[in-house]
């Protein structure tokens, strides 16, 4: 087949190249550069910084177009305060520094809001981790399981289990979070500088 991707990026690997800023994992940058080694190894025509609107894919007369456009951040779960909080993808982009105190919320399980609260705690932030789940990111495997925890013991990484975050409200120059607690039917509020969430992504479908 004759093929032509549009990215809109500058560069390749989306959500793998973020993962790949946590320096104990950057080696998997790799599944990139050798997929992209090998699609132009296969004669593909790559397009970066392509936006691609309905007008420039029917330019190309194609015979069928792949839509694979990826996700963003979900932030829009809190019942108020979604303009006030941090996402992962900002964290492990360099695009937001950590405050001193910070909460990440994980309501996603996987490799992202534990690689943001490593980042962060590298960095010199005072971290809380906080998940409605039982246990720790359940997604994530006990392969992986061991290094994360290493590294939250070594800079004191806090981990609060069952507490969901439902709003952020600004408290002064600090961020108040409301947790609520599903299995005891209370609420509390905590004080941070800043408040990270890592709950998954939601489909950019606008083609």
């Amino acid at each position: 087949h004759e093929v032509i991707l549009f990215e809109a990026a500058n560069e390749p690997g989306g959500q793998v190249r973020i993962a790949a800023e946590l320096l104990r994992r950057k080696e998997i940058i790799g599944i990139v550069d050798w997929r992209v080694a090998e699609a132009e190894r296969a004669g593909a025509i790559m397009r970066f910084n392509s936006y691609a609107e309905v007008s420039e894919v029917l330019a190309e007369n194609p015979d069928i177009v792949i839509v694979a456009t990826g996700g963003l951040p979900n932030t829009g779960f809190l019942d108020e305060g979604e303009a006030l909080v941090t996402t992962s993808w900002d964290i492990l982009t360099g695009a937001v520094k950590a405050a001193e105190h910070v909460m990440l919320y994980d309501d996603n399980g996987a490799h992202q809001g534990m690689m943001a609260a490593e980042a962060m705690a590298q960095a010199g932030a005072r971290v809380d981790l906080v998940t409605p789940e039982r246990i720790v990111a359940p997604l994530l495997g006990g392969m992986n399981h061991p290094a994360y925890m290493r590294a939250f013991k070594k800079h004191k990484v806090t981990i609060t289990l069952n507490e969901r975050l439902i709003a952020v409200r600004r408290d002064g120059n600090k961020l108040a979070a409301v947790l609520y607690n599903e299995y005891a039917n209370t609420k509390e509020e905590r004080r941070y500088d800043q408040v990270v969430v890592e709950h998954g992504t939601l489909p950019v479908d606008d083609l």
